[in-house]
C-alpha cells in the first residue's frame, strides 16, 4: 500500500519515504529513506506516478490563486544587490569614520550595506527602487560626483560633536551604536545631556576585531565569552590603540 501526504511527518510503520518536488514539466529534485532490504521497480514507478498526480493536483489548486510569479516581491521580503567598485575607491565609500557608509544606509533606508576587501559591495534591503538608487549613487561617487546624501534629496546639515577630542593612546569605553558586516560604529566621547549635539563616534573596522579574519561581526561579537571587547584600531585617523565595550551592550543592540 502506498500513499501521499504533503506533511512533514514521518508515518512510522512505513518501509519507504519519497519525497518528490517538481513543476509541470518535470521532477526537479528527490529523496528517499527506505527501512527494508529493496524495492521493486514497479513500487517505485506506481510511487512516482502518484507523485506526478499529485504534485499536479496542488499546482493547479495554487495556480487558481495565483496563475504566475508576482512581477515584484512582498514589500516585507528583504531584496540585495550586489555590484563591484575599484578597490582603490573603497576608502571613498567608507568615508572617514564610515560617515559615508552609514549616510548611504541610512538616507536610501537600506538594512545593510557590506564592502569587501576585494570591492565587492553588497546592499539589502526592502525597497528594490532604493537598492537601485543606492548603486547609482556608490558608483558615482567613486567616479568623482556624488557625496553626503542622495536617497531624500536635499538634508539638512546634522548637528557636530562640540566636546574635547579625542587623545591618541588613550583607553576609552566605547558605546555601541551599530553593528554592521563591515564593522562596528562606536561613541567613544558622550554629546550633550540635553541631546542637542552627538557623541564622538567612529567606525571599528572587521580587520580590527580579531588578528583572524572575521566573516560574521554579529555572530562573532555574540559569540564573545568575556566582558571586554579590546583591540588596536584607529578611529578618525587617531592612533587609539585600545577600546573597551561592555558585552551587555553589544547584547543590548544585537
Amino acid at each position: 500500500m502506498s500513499f501521499n501526504t504533503i506533511s512533514n511527518s514521518p508515518y512510522p510503520l512505513h518501509s519507504m519515504d519519497f519525497k518528490v518536488a517538481g513543476d509541470k514539466e518535470g521532477i526537479t529534485a528527490f529523496q528517499l529513506d527506505i527501512k527494508c532490504e529493496g524495492l521493486s521497480v514497479q513500487t517505485m514507478e506506481r510511487a512516482l506516478e502518484q507523485a506526478r498526480v499529485g504534485r499536479l493536483h496542488i499546482l493547479g489548486e495554487m495556480s487558481k490563486a495565483l496563475a504566475e510569479p508576482r512581477p515584484e516581491l512582498h514589500p516585507k521580503v528583504p531584496r540585495m544587490v550586489t555590484f563591484n567598485i575599484e578597490v582603490d575607491s573603497i576608502g571613498k565609500v567608507i568615508g572617514p569614520g564610515g560617515k559615508q557608509i552609514r549616510a548611504v544606509i541610512e538616507d536610501f533606508e537600506l538594512a545593510n550595506m557590506d564592502v569587501g576587501e576585494d570591492g565587492t559591495i553588497q546592499v539589502s534591503g526592502f525597497s528594490t527602487e532604493k537598492l537601485k538608487e543606492a548603486q547609482e549613487f556608490v558608483m558615482k561617487l567613486v567616479e568623482g560626483g556624488g557625496g553626503r546624501g542622495g536617497g531624500r534629496g536635499p538634508r539638512e546639515p546634522r548637528p557636530e560633536y562640540v566636546g574635547p577630542p579625542a587623545e591618541e593612546g588613550k583607553t576609552y569605553t566605547g558605546k555601541i551604536t551599530g553593528i554592521h558586516n563591515f564593522g562596528v560604529f562606536l561613541e567613544i566621547l558622550p554629546g550633550a545631556e540635553d541631546g542637542s549635539t552627538p557623541g564622538l563616534e567612529g567606525l571599528c573596522h572587521v580587520s580590527e576585531l580579531h588578528v583572524e579574519h572575521v566573516r560574521n561581526t554579529e555572530g562573532f561579537l555574540r559569540g564573545m565569552n568575556t566582558d571586554t571587547l579590546e583591540g588596536e584600531t584607529c578611529i578618525f585617523c587617531l592612533c587609539i590603540l585600545e577600546i573597551v565595550c561592555s558585552l551587555l551592550l553589544i547584547r543590548h543592540y544585537l
